[in-house]
């Protein structure tokens, strides 16, 4: 089983709806293929130190996971998302960026030149239309290539 740890903002329904579907997708494309998504996490904000809480899980899972799957959209990467990709690249973990969003950034015209550079593959891009279908393909198939080449 590959174990994919999914870097992406989640503050809103539709980036967790979006996470969600990416996810049983994925995993419905491919059935070698397990996704955490960290807004899976049961956080109780009521205790004392949730947010310690948070990131240890967090940190656990993506040193436990055998690639990032990361999604780079807007004009700026969500901060978490770029933490965790800084993270994973330190710890030697394969990353796959996912660009859905048309906008150009950055010199190969994906995102912040740093980002870029830590991935090991960026599916989608500027100027890429978004069609879903293709875009499951593609992740599929480049988290399995990010697999043989570890």
């Amino acid at each position: 089983m590959i174990k994919v740890y999914w870097a992406a903002p989640l503050f809103n329904v539709g980036e967790r709806w979006f996470n969600r579907t990416m996810r049983a997708e994925l995993m419905r494309w491919e059935h070698t293929i397990s996704v955490w998504l960290p807004q899976s996490l049961a956080i109780d904000f009521d205790k004392d130190g949730w947010q310690q809480d948070v990131f240890d899980e967090n940190v656990r899972h993506i040193n436990e996971s055998d690639v990032m799957c990361a999604v780079l959209d807007g004009c700026l990467v969500d901060d978490g998302t770029a933490w965790e990709i800084g993270y994973a690249y330190s710890v030697n973990k394969p990353i796959i960026g996912i660009k859905t969003d048309m906008r150009n950034v950055g010199a190969d015209g994906h995102v912040n030149l740093m980002l870029e550079r830590a991935c090991a593959e960026i599916v989608g891009g500027a100027g890429v239309p978004v069609d879903m279908d293709d875009m499951y393909s593609r992740i599929t198939e480049a988290i399995l290539r990010a697999q043989v080449n570890q």
